[in-house]
């Protein structure tokens, strides 16, 4: 046990978490010393002393007691000695008249233990600026229940129905939360309206919002900017240093698991108790974490905001969050906000043809394509491909032709008998170019309305903002960039040019479309039904 404490516990503090030697206290005797006054009794010696004596006795910047850590060898149950700990605690408690957490470590394996929660794993121990915010914070707590929800932020009944929910279950001594709720009925808002709530209270400072894209990024920036104003906020960035002194951290899984210089990734800049919520915005399921690094690195209350339809919920995205049975804690899903008048239903126009069902089969062909076939190293007599592949392979000109003559003929058009706003989801960038030869080749007078927004191409972000917030472009032919995202309400037509096979993608392209005519500023950009613009 020594050893665990000289080579693993104390360079873990000093280094990782950084204690100074003066808020440290080994061998205290938890019966003779007057913790009220910060007068401490140590143990002298290897005899038998009497007494009992905590192993680590972490203090606050007056000398008073903050934390206790229960040291066992690296090859016992860190949880061993979680009776003996919390007798300690007790001794504490009776002089300095409130709990102190409990710290329980092997040297490789951390837990905590404080009151009101189960004993929980975590990364390892917390700083002494964590505990004493902590700290204050309980000595400063509300009940939630008696905190209004701010209506400049959620207004809907249903969205002011799921922060409560939300909060009473917070209340109750839960730490996850999981939130599905439909593509455009005010996820957002409701993780805003929680946010102000927990800081209101005092339960939580220190704010987490994880996205998986830096667009989403900056979207969550302004959204904190216009509901949570005065709050000194700051986007992470991977190739800077971090600020570490504001309110609300907003940062991509990429940043967050970027690299530092000298080894280890940058989320390791904070201490793994530094921040009291994190919200990942359906980040939870990225493919940047599989390993979920973010949720065993930081302990902090973690709430998931999610799109994706139950039946279609991963399992473990469940369990992540500690949901009984499989139900989130809050459901809102699309064909109840339909019902309510927040979301549009769809209208399904299928185009099929050979090729796209059935694929293609090199020896059918025509010479042109054949020869084509050769120029890509392919041999036509033995080339097969699905239908679901085609599209990565090569782009069939007839097939594109087809496809865009079909969608002018059945899409939403403005008075002027343009489309309206329009998102292609294309199977590759080459896919995307090929389609705008096609529509500049039939439709020339298009050729300003129609953009191709991939993310290969410089400043591709302002092409995006001019798509959201100009008459023109019209119509974006996409890959990845805008399939979720997005908020640009008067969206009229969908067109998936590429076979989406995950029912969670599906959801997030869609719901780029579902908004309701209450959330479009621009009427003028849709279609005009039974003699006015609506959608």
């Amino acid at each position: 046990e020594k050893e665990t404490r000289e080579k693993i516990i104390d360079p873990w503090l000093k280094e990782d978490s950084g204690w100074k030697e003066e808020g440290i206290k080994r061998e205290v005797n938890s019966v003779k010393s007057k913790f009220d006054i910060g007068e401490y009794e140590i143990k002298k010696g290897e005899g038998k002393e009497e007494g009992r004596f905590i192993d680590y006795l972490l203090l606050d910047e007056h000398k008073k007691p903050l934390a206790i850590i229960e040291a066992k060898r690296f090859s016992l149950d860190a949880e061993k000695g979680s009776i003996q700990a919390t007798t300690y605690q007790k001794d504490i408690e009776i002089k300095i008249k409130f709990a102190v957490p409990i710290f329980l470590t092997n040297g490789h394996d951390w837990f905590i233990k404080e009151k009101g929660y189960p004993t929980r794993k975590i990364s390892g121990p917390f700083s002494q600026e964590d505990l004493q915010r902590r700290r204050r914070l309980i000595f400063e707590r509300q009940k939630l229940s008696n905190i209004e929800i701010n209506s400049n932020i959620v207004d809907r009944s249903r969205n002011v129905e799921a922060v409560k929910q939300v909060l009473n279950y917070l209340e109750k001594g839960n730490r996850k939360v999981l939130i599905n709720m439909a593509t455009g009925t005010g996820k957002t808002r409701v993780a805003m309206a929680i946010i102000y709530a927990l800081i209101k209270a005092r339960y939580i400072q220190n704010v987490l919002f994880v996205v998986d894209r830096i667009s989403l990024g900056r979207q969550a920036y302004n959204d904190f900017g216009s509901y949570l104003k005065g709050e000194p906020k700051t986007i992470l960035n991977e190739f800077g240093d971090f600020d570490m002194d504001k309110r609300v951290y907003i940062s991509t899984v990429q940043t967050l698991k970027s690299k530092n210089s000298g080894g280890g990734f940058k989320l390791q800049k904070f201490t793994p108790g530094f921040f009291d919520l994190i919200i990942f915005d359906e980040a939870h399921r990225s493919y940047y974490d599989l390993e979920r690094l973010l949720f065993k690195y930081f302990d902090a209350i973690q709430i998931g905001l999610t799109a994706t339809p139950s039946k279609s919920e991963l399992r473990d995205t469940y369990d992540l969050f500690d949901c009984p049975r499989g139900e989130p804690t809050v459901r809102y899903d699309y064909d109840e906000a339909v019902r309510d008048g927040v979301l549009v239903p769809y209208d399904a126009q299928i185009i099929a043809t050979k090729v796209t069902e059935l694929g293609i089969n090199g020896l059918e062909l025509d010479d042109e394509l054949k020869t084509e076939l050769i120029k890509q190293d392919e041999d036509p007599r033995s080339f097969k491909v699905p239908g679901t592949r085609f599209a990565k392979y090569f782009t069939d000109r007839k097939t594109n032709e087809l496809i865009v003559l079909e969608f002018m003929d059945k899409c939403y058009k403005t008075e002027d008998d343009k489309p309206c706003k329009t998102i292609f989801f294309c199977s590759s960038v080459n896919h995307a170019e090929e389609l705008k030869k096609v529509f500049d080749s039939i439709y020339p007078k298009l050729c300003d309305d129609v953009s191709v927004i991939v993310s290969n191409k410089d400043r591709y972000m302002d092409e995006v903002n001019r798509f959201i917030k100009d008459s023109s472009p019209r119509i974006a032919l996409s890959v990845g960039v805008l399939d979720t995202g997005i908020d640009l309400p008067e969206i009229m037509n969908l067109a998936f040019v590429t076979p989406v096979f995950s029912h969670i993608r599906f959801w997030q392209m869609l719901g780029r479309g579902t908004r309701s005519l209450s959330a479009c500023k621009n009427r003028q950009w849709l279609p005009i039904i039974d003699g006015i613009h609506n959608k």
